[in-house]
């Protein structure tokens, strides 16, 4: 009777975090913002010859990504080198086993699809792992803004019976949109010699 009072109450208080927990040899679809609640079958203390299996999807898979957060992560240690008990996380076309305290902890997929394989051997076990993944939307770039300045100023000065002096200032400034401005004064001064 204790262990379903137990039961119930890690489900409220999963419910209660905003987590979605997922069963073993399950595929969860979430949302931009979804946190997913994964952890080793029978948590806090795993079974010995045990597999699960774990997919978690966040659509639209191209434009999101997810990230581990595993505040507990205790399996067998390692053994000869090798991981007897472990955690595979398959993302972006690679696959890595942890185990021991060796954590996915801080890691990010490259897109919205993770799948976490859980096994464990015929012999020692440990407490498990408990890890949330969190999808997110990947940042939009946007090219810079392109600013092109010209100035022109043309000055002519002749100097005779007759004085003409002729100005003109050609600015044109473009910035997202395109703006041109042009000035051209002209002033003409006539002298007669006395």
């Amino acid at each position: 009777m204790k262990c379903f009072k137990i039961t119930i109450v890690m489900a409220l208080v999963a419910s209660t975090l905003g987590a979605d927990f997922m069963a073993c040899d399950t595929v969860k679809t979430v949302s931009v913002g979804d946190r997913v609640d994964i952890e080793s079958f029978g948590y806090p203390t795993y079974p010995n010859n045990k597999r699960c299996q774990y997919e978690a999807v966040c659509d639209p898979r191209e434009s999101t990504y997810f990230t581990f957060n595993c505040p507990v992560f205790e399996l067998e240690p390692k053994s000869s080198g090798t991981c007897n008990d472990y955690a595979q996380i398959n993302h972006s076309g690679s696959a890595t086993q942890y185990c021991g305290t060796d954590s996915p902890h801080g890691i990010t997929t490259t897109d919205g699809f993770v799948r976490i394989t859980f096994k464990s051997d015929s012999s020692t076990n440990a407490q498990g792992f408990r890890c949330y993944l969190t999808c997110h939307a990947k940042p939009t770039t946007t090219a810079p803004a392109t600013t092109t300045t010209t100035a022109a100023a043309t000055t002519t000065t002749t100097a005779a019976a007759t004085t003409t002096t002729t100005a003109a200032a050609t600015t044109t400034t473009t910035e997202a949109a395109t703006t041109t401005t042009t000035v051209a004064p002209t002033t003409t001064t006539t002298v007669a010699p006395t």
